[in-house]
Parts: structure tokens; C-alpha cells; sequence
């Protein structure tokens, strides 16, 4: 399996993680984004539920979905333990957008949480990004201390 790991253009060949399962986060960081222009995107919001690592890629068509699932669970522990980190952070922050853009629909004021969202999307963004340099840690280091300022400590 480490062979096919270090063949595999989608998966780390250090982390053993795949950048494939970020787009799951992407995918509703778009929405958040574009739901002050288009709140028909709601019912999309609303929907969005964050899947584990394993758990998206079971349930992905995607040629090298065991793969994956084998490298998460064969991956460097400090590392791991730094993405799956970050991932948290980044759930935590869709689901507070989720919850307030939901009561900003109701109450007819999503226009006013414009800024507010472009705020947390960029924060989300932010998040992600630091998800992405530690896939491909080759190039890049990310550090409890970068987690830490992320979170505002």
C-alpha cells in the first residue's frame, strides 16, 4: 500500500492524507458565500452535514477511495492529530454560519450579515488552507502555535 501512496498524485505522500476530502468543506464555504445573493441556496446550507474523513470517502465514488481510507488510518499521528484539528475548527465555523444565516432568512435580514459572513467564509478559508499545507507537507510545516493564532489565542 505505501507504494501506491507515493504513486498516488491525490494523496500525500508524507501525510497520507488526500485533499479530496476538503472539497466537502469547499462546497459549503461557496454557498455561505453567494447565500446573501442567491438565498434560494438555504435548503443546500441547511442540508450540509460534515462527514469524517473515512466516513467521505465510503461514501465516494472516487478511484482510490480505499486507498485513502487506508492512508488516513496509517498516517503520521502528529499530523493527524494537527488536520483532524483543523477540520474541527472548520466544522465548528460552518455550523455557526449554518445556525445564524438560518435565523437571518427567518427573520428577513440576511443582507445585514453580509460582512459578517464574508468574515467567516475568509476564516473558514483560512482554516482550510492550513488543512491543505499540511497534506502536502513537503513544502510546508503548520505548527500547534499556527493553529493556536487561527483560533485567536
Amino acid at each position: 500500500m505505501q507504494t501506491q501512496i507515493l504513486e498516488n498524485p491525490h494523496i500525500g505522500s508524507q501525510s497520507y492524507l488526500s485533499s479530496d476530502y476538503l472539497n466537502l468543506f469547499t462546497e459549503i464555504v461557496i454557498l455561505l458565500e453567494e447565500v446573501t445573493d442567491y438565498p434560494e441556496y438555504m435548503d443546500d446550507i441547511r442540508d450540509w452535514k460534515a462527514r469524517s474523513y473515512c466516513d467521505h470517502f465510503r461514501a465516494s465514488s472516487l478511484p482510490f477511495s480505499d486507498l485513502a481510507i487506508w492512508a488516513y488510518e496509517h498516517a503520521p499521528s502528529d499530523n493527524l492529530e494537527r488536520f483532524n484539528d483543523l477540520v474541527d475548527i472548520a466544522i465548528e465555523l460552518i455550523v455557526e454560519c449554518q445556525e445564524k444565516v438560518e435565523i437571518a432568512i427567518k427573520a428577513r435580514s440576511l443582507d445585514a450579515q453580509r460582512s459578517w459572513l464574508v468574515s467567516q467564509t475568509k476564516q473558514i478559508r483560512d482554516v482550510l488552507d492550513q488543512a491543505g499545507l499540511l497534506i502536502d507537507r513537503n513544502e510546508h510545516h503548520v505548527s500547534q502555535a499556527d493553529i493556536d493564532k487561527l483560533l485567536g489565542f
